[in-house]
């Protein structure tokens, strides 16, 4: 590289900015003049300092020509370091703050070492000095060095003007590390050339700012590296693949859950064509090893490591950076998905009108994590819709029309978010998401959407260090906000049937609204709030009592009563309770009466853990069980009523064709588990029948032609059912005992399917021929051949049983007992109450 010097130009121009430094500023400017090279322009940005400044810098100017004094006014300092550059007439720049000094030689070395290495940038070591201690600053690295930590300080930089101007000059936007971010921005074009000396002396006395840009916030530099990682450019213009959708999931320090998260999105997107993007924050080793070695080899799951903890913005705008798909969707990564969860999502942006959606998010118990994000109150942070509610509160939010959504889990148009240059890294996990979406409907306009069919659970504020940023996070949404926030939302409330009566605050100096909610007046429907021992999330999707709860509920539904379910956890949850009515389906969970509401008590199954003074204390108590019905009653006192078990007529019935036409051989379903023995498929299995068996745990224990499936979907098993011959049901010993006659058997009659089954107190009571006990393995044999069906009727007496059963005993027969009753016992007391006075 030669240096080509037109007539009348400086090989270098020198850029200096000042401002109230009149003391130091002449020792720079003679470190200048200092110089073994002395073909340079000094130019001296002189911004509102005090009037002895631009006097000292004069007398200097005028006894050295090369020196220019230019009132920069009220630019700040990258404004004026640009406006410099534009004034630059030297083939090369260089920089100088005060009160900093060069070596005599810096300019010349410099020089020298850009042309000897062909280099148009080059950079050299500083000495700090501060009281007594001195430290050095160098470092030979590229731009991969400086994505991690800047190692180039302005003062010892210089750069061929071209290249500067190439680079765009600073980033006036920036308050802090503009010379960080032209740094990248110079490296990203040429990697700059380190020369092994030192180059410029920092006085530092203490009083002033630090002087190496590395010592700036983070924040800042977050804000560096955010900027300069990801290409917008490239991102909106490129082409993205149809359909697909790309889950950006930054994490830190972990492995376990994110695994889980990972897991259950491959699992249960359906057809969706997804794409897992992993973006390791900088975890320890012990986190990071494992992670990459559970990903390696899955073409689905792209793990990316960086260097350093860049929190969640940045993670999630790599993420999808480094996608490919039509979608994106910001996932964290202590969250679990439910199954079906990604295309109502997919499905609401084919809306133009909605700019990004985000699921129901529901915390382990099931309730509501969020519903949306509302604005409560006149220039305000914004909170979490509905909280702590049952997830049926958030019934009717998909006709809602959001201000923002939460970052837990949003799915955009890839398109869309590159255009917004993603998250800003200013936040520090916590308000990117707001600022997102608030700058989103400013620049497209339409609304955010929350889809309740979609799913997803979150463990809130896993990651370590989650909530170390709030203050200093919500200090910088309302200085950037403030004034221009959305109008407050409670109609929100409103239109889920609550009144917003007071705001509290959560406990921050900037704090977020706490709303206390009352039902609306004008909510018409009486509220039942069914409470069980489910637990929530998708595992307990598939337990039995959260099917018998849903087929419940719509019965209830369609005798017009509004229906809310409290799965295990927040079945014991008091602080925020708007029923009408407690109705406690009992299983494993003792749950509490609630003040205020009619209480309801059905046990349905685990009669040994209920104890006399838990049925006194309801107000009406249900068993299903007569014979344990009755036994309580006369231990308590208190009246027990027998209401049985039920099944949901929607989905048992009666076959179109002929009852006879049944492809399938004797069925089992259930689960083979080592605290269960299950001693009708046992004998089963030794009596020598054709038998299939649906459930887990068989693998090795049946013939695999005889294991169907390791489980079936609820909805599928009354079609399974009236395609079978037989059903087998068993029981546990102490429900047999006490006459608990479990849920399959109706289930099954109600498809005019013969049931054997093991003993159970008052079970010939309850059913016909239909149901047949088998004392032996001879016995259960014959039950299943073709000639033991003689023992259950004919196919008209089947036909008439089963039809019996979907009269006598289905869930709308029981919904209509228990809201007779409840409204006989409310009358009752309206009664008494008048009476007393």
């Amino acid at each position: 590289m030669d240096l080509q010097l037109a007539a009348g130009t400086p090989l270098v121009s020198i850029i200096l900015a000042v401002r109230n430094l009149s003391d130091d500023i002449e020792q720079t400017i003679r470190s200048v003049q200092s110089q073994s090279l002395h073909d340079w322009e000094l130019i001296v940005l002189e911004r509102n300092g005090t009037e002895s400044t631009p006097e000292v810098i004069r007398g200097l100017a005028e006894a050295d020509t090369r020196i220019k004094l230019v009132d920069a006014g009220d630019l700040d300092d990258w404004a004026a370091r640009n406006s410099g550059i534009d004034k630059a007439r030297g083939q090369w720049l260089s920089f100088l703050d005060t009160p900093n000094r060069w070596s005599f030689d810096y300019l010349e070395l410099s020089l020298k070492g850009a042309v000897s290495s062909g280099s148009p940038a080059v950079y050299a070591g500083a000495e700090i000095c501060s009281g007594e201690k001195t430290r050095y600053w160098a470092h030979k690295g590229g731009l991969e060095d400086l994505m991690i930590v800047n190692h180039i300080d302005l003062n010892v930089f210089i750069v061929e003007r071209e290249v500067a101007l190439r680079a765009g000059g600073f980033d006036e936007s920036l308050k802090h590390l503009a010379d960080y971010d032209f740094a990248i921005r110079v490296a990203k074009i040429f990697e700059p050339r380190y020369l092994p000396f030192i180059g410029c002396r920092y006085l530092h006395d203490g009083a002033k700012e630090k002087p190496i840009p590395t010592t700036e916030s983070d924040q800042w530099r977050w804000m560096v590296l955010g900027k300069n990682l990801v290409d917008w450019a490239a991102m909106e213009s490129r082409d993205s693949v149809k359909d697909r959708v790309t889950i950006s999931m930054p994490v830190y320090q972990d492995w376990k859950m994110t695994a889980r998260a990972v897991k259950s999105v491959l699992e249960r997107s359906g057809d969706v064509d997804v794409e897992v993007i992993v973006v390791d924050n900088g975890s320890a080793y012990y986190y990071s090893a494992p992670l990459a070695q559970l990903f390696h080899g899955n073409p689905r799951v792209r793990y990316v490591r960086m260097p350093e903890n860049l929190n969640f913005s940045i993670g999630s705008n790599y993420g999808a950076f480094l996608g490919t798909g039509e979608f994106t969707c910001f996932l964290n990564n202590d969250t679990v998905v439910r199954e079906g969860w990604l295309q109502p999502l997919i499905d609401r942006l084919k809306d133009p009108g909605v700019v990004a959606a985000q699921p129901l998010l529901q915390y382990p118990d099931d309730s509501i994590q969020t519903a949306g994000t509302v604005f409560l109150a006149e220039n305000t942070l914004p909170g979490h819709f509905l909280s702590s509610h049952p997830p049926e509160d958030a019934r009717n939010t998909s006709q809602e029309k959001f201000s923002a959504i939460t970052g837990a889990c949003m799915l955009w148009r890839s398109s869309d978010f590159s255009r917004m240059k993603g998250f800003d890294p200013c936040f520090v996990n916590g308000m990117e998401d707001i600022d997102l979406c608030l700058r989103a409907g400013k620049k497209f306009g339409g609304h955010f959407a929350v889809e309740p069919s979609s799913r997803v659970m979150h463990f809130e504020g896993k990651t370590p260090g989650r909530g170390r940023n709030i203050d200093s996070n919500r200090r910088t949404f309302m200085t950037k906000w403030n004034g221009r926030l959305p109008a407050p939302e409670t109609d929100k409330y409103a239109h889920a049937g609550f009144q917003v009566a007071h705001l509290g605050g959560d406990n921050n100096l900037i704090p977020i609204p706490r709303p206390i909610v009352i039902r609306s007046p004008d909510t018409l429907d009486q509220r039942w709030g069914i409470r069980y021992a489910s637990t929530g999330g998708h595992d307990g999707d598939r337990w039995g009592d959260t099917y018998y709860v849903a087929s419940l509920a719509e019965s209830l539904r369609r005798l017009d009563r509004e229906v809310v379910g409290y799965r295990h956890g927040h079945n014991a949850d008091r602080q925020q309770v708007f029923d009408d009515v407690n109705l406690v389906v009992r299983g494993l969970d003792r749950i509490n009466p609630i003040p205020g509401s009619v209480n309801v008590l059905w046990v349905i199954s685990h009669p040994e853990d209920v104890a006399i003074d838990e049925l006194l204390a309801f107000d009406l108590v249900y068993a299903s069980s007569s014979f344990w019905a009755a036994k309580m009653s006369a231990l308590s006192g208190r009246q027990v009523k027998p209401l049985l078990q039920a099944t949901d007529t929607t989905r048992f019935h009666l076959p179109l064709e002929s009852l006879e036409d049944r492809w399938r051989p004797t069925t089992f379903v259930g689960g083979n588990t080592p605290n269960r023995s299950r001693q009708v498929v046992q004998d089963a299995l030794e009596s020598g029948i054709d038998l299939r068996v649906v459930g887990h745990g068989w693998e090795d224990v049946v013939e695999s032609r005889m294991h169907e499936a390791a489980n079936i979907r609820n909805h599928d098993l009354g079609s399974f059912y009236r395609t079978s011959r037989r059903v087998l049901a068993d029981h546990w010993s102490d429900m047999a005992e006490m006459g608990f006659i479990q849920n399959r058997i109706f289930d099954a009659v109600a498809c005019g399917t013969p049931v054997v089954s093991d003993p159970v107190t008052g079970l010939g009571e309850v059913f016909g021929s239909m149901v047949q006990v088998y004392e032996s393995v001879s016995e259960l044999a014959w039950l299943c051949s073709p000639e033991g069906l003689s023992a259950f009727g004919t196919a008209e007496e089947r036909a008439r049983q089963a039809q019996e059963v979907t009269e006598k005993h289905s869930f709308d027969a029981r919904a209509a007992t228990l809201v007779q009753d409840v409204e006989k016992w409310r009358t009752l007391q309206s009664l008494t109450r008048l009476s007393s006075n």
